[in-house]
C-alpha cells in the first residue's frame, strides 16, 4: 500500500492481479539441516527412523547444534506467521502452501471491480478442512481449469502433477465454469469457440494418443445446484454447498452420472457401527516403538506378514512379492499365480519385534477383538487419479496387519464386507474416485462409497470371491459366502 499509494488512494486497489506463486508446502523436516551437516545422510537414501537414529551422532558439536535450532526456530517462526488466523483468516486449520496465502493477499489487494488469475495447484479444490477457503473462492472465481502435466508443459515436474488456471473478483455472480482434465491451453481457447456438435472427445484418441480437441460440453457451469450436488458426494453430511470440494468433471454430461451416485440408497456410512476403518500400524512409529522392526523374508504365517502397498493389486491380494533385501517399493516381483503353492505367502518387508500376544494387544482393537482378527476389505490410500486404476482394492486374511499407507475396514458381517468390497473392485467405483481429482482415499472418502442393493449383488460376490481366494487362507470366506446359485 505505501509502494502504490496512488493506486489505493484513488483507485482502492489494482484492476487486474496475475501471478505465478510458489508451489511451497512449508513443514519441519529435519532431513535437510542434517543432511547438511552429514552429506552422507542424505546421499544414502535413509528412512526417517534410520535419520532420527543418528541424530544425536550428528548434532555432537556445539557448531552443529547451533546450525540445527536456527534452523528449526526459523521455519517455526515462518509457519506461526503464515498460520496466524489474525494475517490469513480464511486459511485458519488449512494446511500452509504458499501459494493460498497469495491468493487471499491478491483478494485484499484488487480493487471491487478488479479480476485476479493465478497459475497454481488446485488443491483448494479438495482440500478437506479447506470449506471456509472455498466458501470464499467459489463465491469470487470465474474460472477453475484444472490441468495435467502429461504433455511436461513444465518439463522440470512430474507428468502426474496438477495444477489450474483460477480466475476471480468480484463476489455475486452465482456461478463460475469449471473445467477439467486439461492438457494444453489451446484446448481450453478452443472449448468456448466450440459449437457444441459431435461427441465430446475423451482424454485419449484411438491411437492412444493425447486427445487435445476442444468441445463446448467440456465447460461446465457451476452453480447451486451442482455446488450441492459436490457437497452431498464428496463432503460429510451437512456441508454447506458452498464449502463444497469440486470434483473432475470432464464434460456437462457427467453431471448426469454424478447425479446417479448421489442417489444411491445406501452408503457406507449408513451402517454406523457396522463397520471400523483403521490405517493399523505407522510404518515409522511402530518402528520406533518396538512394534515391528525391518526384515524382509518369507513370514511363517499370516501373523508375521505385514502388507504394504505394492502387494496388492485390484482383486489380486497376491500381485508381487519384494525382493531379497528390497530397499524401495519399486524393488519387487510379479507373482507367477499359477506356480504357487495352495498356502503361499510372499515375502514381508516388516515382521513383528514383540512377543505375539503384544503384537495382538498393539493392533487396533474393534468389538473387543484386534482388528487383524477379521477378514478385511483394504485399499492404498495414497492413489493417482491419472492412473488406469484408481482405487486398489483387495480382501486381506486374518492375521495380517498393514502399514498405514494403506486403509483397511473391517465389517460385522462378513456379506456386508463383500457388499462393499465387491463395488470398490469396480469399474463404476474408480470413475467415481478419478471424479475426486484427490491423491488420498481415506475414512472420510471411503464412508461415501455406495454398498451393493441390486439383484446382481450375489453375482458381486461371487466374482470378488473368485478374484480374491486364491489360497487356503481364504478357504472360510469362500466356504461360508460362495452363492449357490449366481445371477446371469
Amino acid at each position: 500500500e505505501f509502494e502504490f499509494a496512488e493506486v489505493f488512494g484513488e483507485r482502492g486497489g489494482f484492476d487486474v492481479i496475475l501471478g505465478n506463486p510458489p508451489w511451497i508446502k512449508l513443514q519441519w523436516s529435519e532431513s535437510g539441516i542434517l543432511g547438511d551437516l552429514r552429506p552422507t545422510l542424505e546421499l544414502r537414501k535413509l528412512s526417517a527412523k534410520q535419520v532420527a537414529d543418528q541424530r544425536d551422532e550428528a548434532l555432537s558439536s556445539p557448531s552443529a547444534r547451533a546450525d540445527y535450532l536456527a534452523e528449526f526456530s526459523g521455519m517455526m517462526g515462518t509457519l506461526g506467521f503464515l498460520n496466524a488466523s489474525s494475517n490469513y483468516p480464511l486459511l485458519t486449520g488449512v494446511q500452509t502452501n504458499l501459494y493460498k496465502c497469495f491468493l487471499t493477499r491478491a483478494e485484499r489487494l484488487r480493487r471491487k471491480s478488479g479480476a485476479c488469475g493465478f497459475l497454481c495447484q488446485p488443491g483448494i479444490a479438495d482440500d478437506p478442512r479447506g470449506g471456509h477457503f472455498r466458501e470464499w473462492g467459489w463465491a469470487s472465481t470465474r474460472l477453475f481449469a484444472r490441468f495435467k502435466n502429461s504433455l511436461f508443459l513444465f518439463a522440470d515436474v512430474h507428468d502426474n502433477a496438477q495444477f489450474c488456471i483460477l480466475v476471480f473478483g468480484q463476489a455475486g455472480r452465482g456461478t463460475f465454469f469449471n473445467v477439467s482434465n486439461l492438457l494444453h491451453p489451446s484446448t481450453l481457447d478452443g472449448s468456448f469457440e466450440h459449437d457444441g456438435h459431435g461427441p465430446v472427445p475423451g482424454i485419449k484418441d484411438e491411437e492412444g494418443q493425447w486427445d487435445l480437441r476442444p468441445h463446448a460440453s467440456r465447460i461446465v457451469e457451476v452453480d447451486e445446484d451442482a455446488l450441492t450436488l459436490f457437497a452431498k458426494l464428496y463432503d460429510a453430511p451437512g456441508t454447506p454447498a458452498s464449502q463444497a470440494r469440486i470434483p473432475v468433471v470432464h464434460s456437462q454430461e457427467m453431471l448426469s452420472v454424478l447425479r446417479r451416485f448421489a442417489d444411491a440408497p445406501r452408503k457406507l456410512a449408513d451402517e454406523e457401527g457396522n463397520y471400523y476403518c483403521t490405517v493399523c500400524f505407522d510404518e515409522t512409529g511402530r518402528q520406533r516403538d518396538g512394534t515391528i522392526r525391518r526384515e524382509t523374508r518369507f513370514p511363517n504365517n499370516p501373523g508375521e506378514w505385514v502388507v504394504s502397498g505394492p502387494h496388492f493389486f485390484v482383486g489380486t491380494p497376491f500381485n508381487k512379492s519384494p525382493n531379497e533385501g528390497c530397499r524401495h517399493r519399486q524393488d519387487y516381483s510379479v507373482i507367477d499365480l499359477t506356480q504357487i503353492n495352495e498356502d503361499y505367502l510372499p515375502r514381508t518387508n516388516y515382521v513383528p519385534a514383540c512377543s505375539a500376544a503384544e503384537y495382538r494387544e498393539r493392533a487396533p482393537s474393534w468389538k473387543g477383538r484386534p482388528v487383524t482378527d477379521f477378514f478385511r476389505h483394504v485399499h492404498r490410500e495414497m492413489v493417482a487419479p491419472t492412473n488406469e486404476r484408481t482405487l486398489v482394492p483387495c480382501i486381506l486374511i486374518p492375521g495380517a496387519a498393514h502399514v498405514n499407507t494403506l486403509l483397511a475396514v473391517a465389517f460385522s458381517s462378513e456379506s456386508l464386507l463383500l457388499d462393499y468390497s465387491s463395488l470398490a473392485h469396480s469399474l463404476v467405483i474408480d470413475f467415481f474416485i478419478k471424479s475426486t481429482g484427490m491423491g488420498h482415499v481415506n475414512k472420510t472418502l471411503s464412508t461415501q462409497l455406495p454398498i451393493s442393493t441390486s439383484d446382481y449383488a450375489l453375482a458381486a460376490h461371487d466374482r470378488t470371491l473368485r478374484l480374491n481366494c486364491l489360497t487356503t487362507h481364504y478357504a472360510p470366506l469362500w466356504n461360508r459366502n460362495l452363492p449357490e446359485t449366481i445371477l446371469p
